[in-house]
């Protein structure tokens, strides 16, 4: 009888006393949602949150048409299969890109964590994956923009039909945002 309740006052002691502490999430942190028509459907492109929901922003001396313009040669020099999502919004790329084994040149589990099957195997490198790579410009000042890259995905297991969601281990997003700044005119 004693041992459950000294495991209580020891699980009490752990306790936070109230309110977390520590600082208040910035709005850098704060993730948002913006719904976005593409071709018969629906796509929802992430704001905010920063890079550990798979969304980098980079500020690039390029203005957004020069960017815009930039955004098909990076992402077919990646491999990505992608398209204008939404043209008035400068959005560029894929929301539902087939992957299986490999993106970019590399094995899938370099860009995506997925977690790992029952036997231990990166489920990224198995799986059949659905992968969301999205990129748009902002302006940022008169002669500069910000370059927001999202990347997401979802592996399913065909004879199960188990999936996971996939986080980014943020190196998909750099390699876009590099190819961005190699595929720009040359200043």
């Amino acid at each position: 009888m004693r041992y459950p309740v000294l495991a209580l006052v020891l699980l009490a002691g752990c306790a936070a006393p109230g309110p977390a502490s520590g600082p208040a999430p910035s709005s850098a942190d704060v993730q948002h949602s913006t719904r976005i028509a593409a071709g018969t459907g629906e796509i929802e492109m992430i704001t905010g949150g920063g890079e550990r929901q798979g969304v980098r922003r980079e500020v690039i001396g390029a203005s957004v048409e020069q960017i815009w313009d930039a955004l098909p040669a990076a992402f077919e020099g990646l491999g990505i299969e992608s398209g204008v999502v939404d043209a008035a919004g400068h959005v560029y790329g894929n929301p539902a890109a087939r992957a299986t084994r490999r993106i970019a040149g590399h094995d899938a589990s370099f860009y995506l964590d997925c977690g790992l099957d029952p036997l231990g195997t990166r489920r990224a490198d198995k799986d059949v994956l659905q992968v969301t790579a999205l990129a748009y410009p902002v302006p940022a000042g008169q002669t500069t923009s910000t370059l927001v890259v999202q990347v997401r995905g979802l592996a399913s297991q065909p004879s199960t039909g188990t999936r996971s969601d996939c986080i980014s281990t943020g190196r998909l997003e750099q390699r876009i945002v590099e190819a961005v700044k190699a595929a720009l005119p040359a200043a």
